[in-house]
């Protein structure tokens, strides 16, 4: 664990750059030239000081790929393809407990990794050994599984609640946080085996326009990292 936790590590290099990111921008809109036409890329941003126009040659999206419609003026190949793209549903949410009645490691229970659990706790993570059984956790379920019904977010919330206090016996003094997390993004077997990656493969470069992203990869900081590096080297 990073004592400032991952961002720092980001923030830090993204100092180094000639050219550093906008941090805390949010994308309103992009709009690439017509199939076959020459012309810069626009993209149009938002932040504390307003929105504005930037224009780009060449554009990498490293957002959800499904998500990406939302936002840009996804062409159909692009909308067919990212809309096959499904995501896990992962809740989490950060708890203190009651003095001293706290867990002092983190656990996974296993049991509970089942489909016919889902909803319930999965994992509860112990971060700061020094604070001992009064050290607030972070709890994650999974709610949904392909081909199952979701497990609606409130219900989650509470089985894991449950889980945490009558099952494990830490009583939870107040919850600080909880979330929806957005986490690896993949395709159906049946997909990948018709061959998803390769149509995403021939769309590199097509309009400009380059992919990335945990969906080539997996989610975690080595892979994402590592297939970013692919494209530079491929295509730049």
């Amino acid at each position: 664990t990073w004592k400032d936790g991952t961002q720092s590590i980001y923030e830090a290099a993204n100092k180094k750059l000639n050219n550093p990111a906008h941090l805390n921008t949010e994308v309103v809109k992009v709009e690439r030239p017509a199939e076959g036409t020459e012309g810069k890329i626009k993209v149009t941003l938002k932040d504390e000081a307003g929105e504005r126009i930037e224009e780009f040659d060449q554009l990498i999206v490293t957002t959800p790929l499904d998500q990406f419609a939302k936002f840009a003026d996804a062409r159909d190949e692009e909308k067919q393809l990212f809309g096959k793209i499904i995501h896990e549903k992962y809740v989490d949410f950060i708890a203190k407990f009651e003095t001293d009645a706290g867990p002092t490691i983190s656990g996974y229970i296993f049991d509970n990794m089942t489909v016919e659990r889902l909803g319930h706790a999965m994992v509860y993570y112990h971060r700061w050994e020094d604070f001992g059984k009064n050290c607030p956790c972070t709890v994650y379920a999974l709610r949904n599984h392909t081909g199952d019904p979701d497990v609606p977010y409130d219900k989650t919330l509470e089985l894991m609640k449950d889980d945490i206090e009558k099952t494990l016996k830490f009583p939870i003094k107040e919850v600080l946080y909880a979330q929806e997390s957005y986490y690896c993004p993949h395709v159906n077997s049946e997909d990948y085996a018709a061959g998803w990656y390769d149509r995403l493969e021939k769309l590199q470069g097509t309009n400009n326009t380059y992919y990335a992203g945990e969906i080539l990869s997996f989610g975690d900081m080595e892979d994402t990292c590592a297939a970013s590096k692919d494209i530079i080297g491929r295509f730049f």
